[in-house]
Formats: structure tokens, C-alpha cells, sequence
């Protein structure tokens, strides 16, 4: 750590930096002696942290007269360094598949190029990683758009900070029998359901609508288990896992209708989730991520062409 940030200067350097990451080009930032104010510091003082913010990328400001200082330009990964957070704490799911192995290589790859100190949580089933972020354990959570939506919906305080594009969280939905030859959920059936998940329960209740079956809570690493041995009859699952680790299982596609097409298609998209009140965190985050590098890595580790390392 820079000795310089251990002093009083330091200090409001760091209080300064944590201001401006919320603030984008154009922001007119308040005055010297509204600063002195508000971090209970002397001219000189704040002048000089602003000055130490200017010389090292971190933000560039012009001054326009009677419209006072503005900000012209912003590097959000300096002023995180500089803001003396700590690391940047993640969560995304287990890396059960290469799709999610690429993506969990291509966030520590970005992170370790942007020089900020990071951790990455594996957390299995979606409520579990929303419920992480709300508790404040995470600052973000990977998970499916279906999953944003639907926690949203249920809780409110959340916020889609990246969108990572199509596919990029699963490719296809399937539906998975314990017998040979069926093509859709039947009466009488016993359906294995996930509540750990958002988007699980979503899905295989979408999946039964109108039909006579049991639902059977099961953990998510019981459930093909309980389908090879048929003591549950079906359930929906990612074919990249199914054609991965299960090859051979009785499955047919889950898109059988629009409302499922529809659902399959959020379950299969990548988004980064953050709380409503670290809004500013999504600067910061698509300034680290780049869209097309965490898809051309993640490509390029199911394509076996690298390997994964997080």
C-alpha cells in the first residue's frame, strides 16, 4: 500500500475516490469547501487529494467558470484502488461444466488485469448466491436473467449490472425421463424439482402446467441420480452438464412451447447481479469485464483450445 494513503491526505484521497464511483463525465463535482466540509478537512488537504486523483488517471476535471469544476474523464479501476475497498468479492455457480469453468476463468483473468484484489465464490443454486449478495457477503453474483428476474420480483433491491449475451450461462433446456421414449411430462409422474434454484422450480412447474404430478424436492446433485435409478420419473436439465457427465439419458429439448421457449431462452443468458444500493459497482464492473473477451475465453476453453484456471 502506498505509505501516502495512510495519512490524513490518504484518507480523504480514499473518501474522494469512493465519491466519484458513483459520478459519471459531466458530473459537476461540489466545491473545495463543500469537500472541507463533508470529509472535515482543511483546503489544502483536499486540494491535494484531488490533485493526487488527477496525476494518476484517475479522473480528469475542467473548470467552467461559473458552472464550476466538471468531470471530463473517469478511470473507475484507478479510483477503485485508490477508494481503499478491499477485494472484490464474487459468487457464480459451481463450475460444473467447461461454459462455466470459461466464465470463471475469463472474471479472475479480467480481474488480475485490471490489478484489483479479487475473491470468487462457487455457490450452488441461485437463492443461495442472491441471498449472499443481499447479506453482503458478495458485491455481484453471476446467475441466469431468469434468476434476475424472478429474484427481483420476489425481493426487490437488485440491479442487472452486465447483460453477457445468449448462451453464455447454458445452451438448452432439457427434459430428462427415467423411460425410453417419452416427449413431455404426464399425469401421475413424479417430477424432480431443485428449491434451491430460481429457475429450476420455474421451469419444471412451467414444464407440468395442467398436469397431475408430484413434485419431488430433491438436492441438485441427487436429482439425475434419481432418474437413472427411477425413483423419480422426470425432470429439466442443462443438456451441457446431461451431454458432459451423462451421456446416454432418456432427454428430449424443454422449448415444446412459447411460454417455455421463452423462460428457456432467460435460463440460458448470463447477467451479473448486484444490489440497488452498489449501483456504482456496475461502472467499475464494465470497466474490469469485457463482454467479448469472457465469451472468446469461454469459447476457447469448451473448444479445448486453453485450460481453465480460477
Amino acid at each position: 500500500m502506498d505509505k501516502r494513503l495512510l495519512t490524513k491526505q490518504g484518507e480523504v484521497v480514499a473518501k474522494l475516490a469512493r465519491e466519484l464511483l458513483s459520478v459519471s463525465p459531466g458530473y459537476r463535482i461540489p466545491s473545495v469547501s463543500e469537500y472541507c466540509s463533508l470529509f472535515s478537512a482543511g483546503a489544502g488537504t483536499v486540494h491535494a487529494a484531488l490533485r493526487t486523483l488527477m496525476d494518476s488517471g484517475a479522473v480528469q476535471l475542467a473548470t467552467h467558470g461559473h458552472q464550476g469544476t466538471i468531470i471530463t474523464g473517469l478511470n473507475r479501476k484507478i479510483l477503485w484502488k485508490y477508494s481503499l475497498n478491499t477485494l472484490f468479492y464474487g459468487s457464480m455457480p459451481l463450475p460444473y461444466t467447461t461454459r462455466m469453468q470459461g466464465m470463471a476463468t475469463a472474471i479472475y483473468e479480467q480481474f488480475a488485469e485490471a490489478g484489483i484484489p479479487f475473491s470468487l465464490a462457487y455457490i450452488r443454486g441461485g437463492r443461495m448466491r442472491v441471498q449472499r449478495l443481499l447479506d453482503k457477503h458478495t458485491d455481484f453474483t453471476v446467475c441466469s436473467r431468469l434468476t434476475a428476474r424472478l429474484a427481483a420480483k420476489e425481493i426487490g433491491n437488485l440491479h442487472t449490472a452486465m447483460d453477457l449475451g445468449r448462451e453464455s450461462y447454458l445452451t438448452h433446456s432439457m427434459l430428462v425421463f427415467s423411460e425410453p421414449g417419452m416427449t413431455g411430462i404426464e399425469d401421475g409422474m413424479r417430477v424432480g424439482i431443485d428449491e434451491s434454484s430460481y429457475d429450476h422450480p420455474e421451469l419444471v412447474q412451467t414444464a407440468s402446467r395442467g398436469k397431475n404430478v408430484t413434485f419431488v424436492p430433491l438436492s441438485y446433485n441427487q436429482i439425475i441420480s434419481k432418474i437413472q435409478k427411477s425413483e423419480i420419473d422426470a425432470t429439466i436439465w442443462s443438456l451441457d452438464e446431461l451431454e458432459e457427465k451423462y451421456p446416454g439419458v432418456n432427454m428430449v429439448p424443454a422449448e415444446n412451447s412459447e411460454e417455455m421457449r421463452t423462460i428457456t431462452r432467460e435460463s440460458a443468458w448470463a447477467v451479473i447481479l448486484i444490489r440497488e444500493d452498489t449501483t456504482s459497482l456496475a461502472s467499475v464492473l464494465r470497466e474490469v469485464l469485457d463482454v467479448e473477451k469472457i465469451l472468446k475465453i469461454q469459447k476457447d476453453i469448451m473448444d479445448g483450445v486453453r485450460i481453465p484456471s480460477y
